[in-house]
């Protein structure tokens, strides 16, 4: 793995919270967080990433039925799988990582931001990229995977964001 190429893939200006054991935390940018990564897992830095997307996904498939929000929603599940801690708001989220602004060059654990209402191309509503196409949020209607291609939401993607 070249870790260069992970530490530049992943160089951003956000701030994110990493939560560390018992009840201390700290801010690393994600461009910080790739180098930790690296450094504590040198020899398999590009393993680990894919092992927490992938703790991402199935995370997000699992959950059935949630009281949160679409934003909430993302927030737990990377808590959860990563430690990685976001932005509590759509819009404050939407600021975080690399912009994908291609659906097809999206990979497992990227978030997908939507746009719901009307024209334009302000993010209103959150899912994550569990691959093969789909993505999984919670809508109106619960937690539900979907496709990218499906009617109702093909014409409403803004862009993706890659966190790691």
């Amino acid at each position: 793995m070249n870790v260069s190429k992970l530490v530049k893939a992943t160089a951003v200006a956000a701030v994110i919270t990493v939560a560390a054991t018992g009840t201390n935390a700290y801010a690393l940018t994600a461009k910080e967080w790739t180098a930790k990564v690296a450094k504590d897992h040198p020899h398999d830095a590009a393993a680990f990433t894919a092992s927490k997307k992938g703790q991402i996904v199935n995370a997000a498939k699992a959950v059935k039925t949630t009281p949160l929000d679409a934003s909430a929603f993302v927030l737990s599940v990377y808590q959860k799988t990563t430690g990685i801690t976001l932005a509590k708001t759509i819009y404050q989220q939407s600021q975080t990582g690399v912009t994908v602004k291609d659906k097809t060059a999206l990979v497992p654990g990227d978030l997908v931001f939507f746009h719901l209402t009307g024209s334009g191309k302000t993010p209103t509503f959150v899912g994550i990229y569990t691959g093969k196409g789909n993505v999984t949020a919670r809508t109106t209607k619960g937690v539900r995977t979907f496709s990218l291609n499906d009617l109702y939401w093909k014409n409403k993607f803004v862009y993706g964001k890659r966190i790691f």
